[in-house]
């Protein structure tokens, strides 16, 4: 019997054997089980200059990966509250979204590598295509590739 109804999703048979797989939390992108809104969009400084990262040592997967989470969890709610043409424009300022993924960092206690941050950032960024495109079809518009 399973203790919870996630580890249920995770059951399964492989012939005559029967045999349970359960992915770890955070160890895979998009399985943080962590409360969704602990981190409070109004405490993100979106006005702070982009620093310059120059450190090397990655941080674990399942630390980026909580991260990433809760910085698409955070642009999801602060793309709420923009226009069309507001959203259009901060999916092509790289400078805002390098600050963005480095608030997020703050708010968490984390500090990345030049490289995850760079990947967290672009992933962010694809985040924010993605709801542009849902919002603009949503609101009548053609649906496009990018």
């Amino acid at each position: 019997k399973h203790k919870t109804e996630k580890e249920s999703q995770y059951y399964g048979f492989d012939g005559n054997r029967q045999y349970d797989y359960y992915i770890e939390d955070g160890e895979k992108p998009s399985t943080s089980k962590h409360n969704p809104g602990s981190i409070k969009l109004n405490n993100l400084k979106l006005t702070d200059v982009a620093k310059v990262n120059t450190k090397v040592d990655d941080v674990p997967i399942k630390t980026f990966n909580i991260l990433v989470d809760d910085a698409r969890q955070l642009t999801q709610r602060y793309f709420k509250t923009l226009a069309q043409t507001e959203k259009a424009y901060f999916m092509q300022d790289n400078d805002f979204i390098q600050r963005f993924v480095q608030g997020v960092e703050k708010l968490n206690n984390v500090d990345l590598s030049k490289k995850q941050e760079d990947l967290a950032a672009s992933k962010v960024k694809l985040h924010m295509y993605k709801l542009y495109e849902d919002d603009y079809h949503n609101s009548g518009g053609e649906s496009y590739d990018y």
